[in-house]
């Protein structure tokens, strides 16, 4: 049977066109698609996504019950959900996190009054593995009647590790709940790591804890670095040494920080012509709030602040959490971790005042 030469041309045309939108498929395959079912009371209200790690914001309204969020895969990462309810309704939201590996589509169960907390994610296998390790972790908690097993815990976390070099879970967990491990098998992890994931935000925050807790034992001596202080001037940790130094990790949000500034205070004022020093290094990433806390609490000591990238608080010090302290002998050998208040006081009055 012979073929009309124009429906030829048509075959020919639609031929095409079918490779051209494959084409297009193939392109958009490299999308993370946010795909979410809602119960509740959802009615005009939206979802809301934000990153700040890849300076990522997006946001869907809830239509029949259902929104989407399309993103380009750019690298494993966690994206970051709440909803309008949390706002208008709880008057705040917690933050909620999704691991993402890369393209496809995550499906996302949420019941909005409830919140993103108590979501079904499926369709990120790092979520789901993270998932497990929190179900573990409760299901420990509740078998130890309301005490935790550590030990247990971090051998699943290990395990998960090793079954999953090339997943972003594994950075992440040893990053967020690395403490639950001896350095020894943290570092032992951490080398099993696929390359990529040793490269994610979690894996070079993972690396230089490590670093840090090598670096921040008792009897370390701390390596000399440069921060800048409040008038922009770079300054070195090294012309501090030579007398005791307290090294003050806080930051302008920190309620617990801000309430030592009293006593610090006091120890200053007492022992400064006794050869101590304090030295207090902000973690803050808005550096006018830094500022503005240093002027309103009319601090004396030298105040430097933290790099956001190469944290000195992580590699150096393997600092995860705000107020945390270091008592330095004049050679700069750390003496003592977590020293304050009248501990502090009673311990320089026995190293200074003779």
């Amino acid at each position: 049977m012979k073929i009309n030469s124009k429906v030829s041309e048509c075959l020919f045309f639609l031929m095409l066109s079918g490779l051209f939108l494959g084409a297009c498929s193939l392109e958009k395959s490299n999308d993370v698609v946010f795909q979410g079912t809602v119960t509740g009371p959802w009615e005009g209200h939206s979802v809301m996504l934000y990153n700040n790690l890849t300076n990522e914001k997006d946001s869907a309204e809830i239509i029949d019950g259902r929104f989407t969020i399309v993103r380009p895969f750019t690298e494993a990462t966690r994206q970051m959900f709440f909803s309008t309810y949390d706002l208008r309704v709880k008057r705040g939201y917690a933050p909620f996190g999704i691991l993402v590996d890369g393209p496809g589509q995550i499906n996302i169960e949420l019941e909005i009054s409830e919140g993103f907390s108590k979501a079904g994610v499926s369709g990120s296998k790092s979520q789901e593995l993270f998932n497990r390790l929190l179900e573990k972790q409760a299901l420990l908690n509740q078998q130890a009647t309301g005490q935790t097993n550590p030990e247990a815990l971090a051998n699943e976390m290990a395990q998960i590790i090793r079954d999953n070099p090339g997943l972003l879970v594994s950075p992440f967990m040893l990053d967020r709940m690395g403490n639950l491990l001896d350095l020894e098998l943290r570092e032992e992890l951490y080398n099993k790591l696929t390359t990529p994931m040793k490269e994610t935000h979690f894996g070079v925050r993972s690396r230089d804890l490590i670093n840090g807790l090598k670096r921040s034992a008792i009897g370390n001596r701390v390596e000399n670095f440069t921060l800048n202080d409040e008038t922009g001037t770079a300054v070195e940790f090294n012309q501090f040494l030579g007398q005791y130094v307290l090294v003050d990790f806080w930051a302008s949000w920190c309620g617990p920080c801000i309430a030592e500034i009293p006593k610090f205070k006091e120890i200053y004022d007492k022992y400064r012509d006794h050869g101590f020093e304090l030295v207090g290094i902000s973690i803050d990433k808005n550096h006018e709030s830094w500022l503005k806390a240093i002027n309103n609490h009319q601090l004396e000591w030298p105040q430097l602040i933290d790099r956001e990238n190469e944290s000195i608080a992580n590699s150096h010090f393997a600092v995860t959490a705000v107020p945390t302290t270091f008592l330095l002998d004049p050679d700069g050998k750390i003496m003592i971790r977590n020293i304050k208040g009248e501990e502090l006081d009673k311990k320089l009055a026995e190293l200074l005042i003779k």
